[in-house]
């Protein structure tokens, strides 16, 4: 199974959304925050390695997030993808570059 070309999720409360798409043989993530009155700030992460190329990268540090998201997993995920809480750890390790592209008011 591989990853659509893009992917979305949602927060609790449709306070944050998340789109993940193919970029450069990795992953981009964008976060869309919205404060539930006026404002939306749009949030791009690039670039994340998905589960399986962290699993072949040869990092332990890599390695260990992506085995980490796997055993939290049900057994069924693809691994071409980056679950939510696998990013989140990658950010923390990796140090990806995360700008604010858009911001609406």
């Amino acid at each position: 199974m591989s990853m659509p070309a893009v992917s979305y999720s949602s927060g609790p409360a449709g306070g944050t959304h998340r789109r993940v798409s193919q970029h450069n043989h990795a992953l981009r993530s964008k976060r869309f925050y919205y404060n539930g009155t006026r404002r939306l700030v749009e949030v791009q992460i690039d670039t994340i390695k998905s589960l399986a190329g962290a699993l072949a990268s040869g990092n332990q540090t890599y390695i260990n997030l992506a085995n980490d998201a796997l055993d939290l997993s049900d057994g069924d995920i693809d691994q071409s993808a980056a679950p939510a809480a696998y990013e989140v750890a990658y950010i923390a390790a990796a140090s990806p570059t995360v700008t604010t592209t858009r911001e609406y008011i």
